[in-house]
């Protein structure tokens, strides 16, 4: 705050008082010149608004990069998961065929394979992709040496390689 004289009376008086105190005379404020920061105002503006159009230009081109390969990745990690179950139930079923001295061909009763299953594996298998997420919807099980099967994605099948011990072999020879 500056002080300057009343031009009526010759007191000092305050620049921020709205009139003189003793004679009351109407202080007249100078006007503060905006122009120059009304004109720096408009050219930062001019210069921040394609600043901003780029980044979000940028951004946009980002996402469209990166949301595919996101989705391929979350798509891959489910048909993973899908055929990790697939290989415990096959493994499960060997492992039931050779207890119950079984043949390749055989149908395990699903109720028996289930209880078989749970003491092998606690938990609940089911496909990623299961809207219902239970064994019922998920998978098929099978005659023993036939691979068990996704019932929600046919991509998610159990393939047996070349080598024989891939495939389910069901008990061993009776000798």
């Amino acid at each position: 705050m500056a002080l300057f004289k009343c031009p009526e009376c010759g007191r000092e008086i305050s620049t921020a008082a709205p009139n003189c105190p003793a004679c009351g005379y109407p202080v007249v404020r100078s006007r503060e010149r905006t122009t120059s920061k009304g004109l720096l105002a408009l050219i930062g503006c001019l210069v921040a608004i394609p600043i901003v159009l780029v980044g979000v230009a940028i951004l946009g081109l980002l996402a469209a990069i990166a949301i595919p390969s996101f989705m391929k990745a979350r798509e891959t990690s489910q048909r993973n998961q899908c055929i990790n179950n697939l290989e415990i139930i096959d493994e499960a079923k060997a492992d039931w065929g050779r207890q119950h001295n079984s043949t390749n061909g055989f149908l395990i009763p699903e109720d028996q394979f289930k209880q078989f299953l749970a003491q092998q594996h606690p938990g609940s298998l089911t496909c990623p992709n299961d809207p219902d997420q239970t064994f019922q919807t998920s998978y098929g099980i099978n005659p023993l040496g036939v691979a068990p099967e996704c019932l929600c994605d046919n991509s998610h099948a159990l393939e047996y390689g070349d080598d024989p011990d891939d495939a389910n072999p069901g008990p061993p020879p009776a000798e």
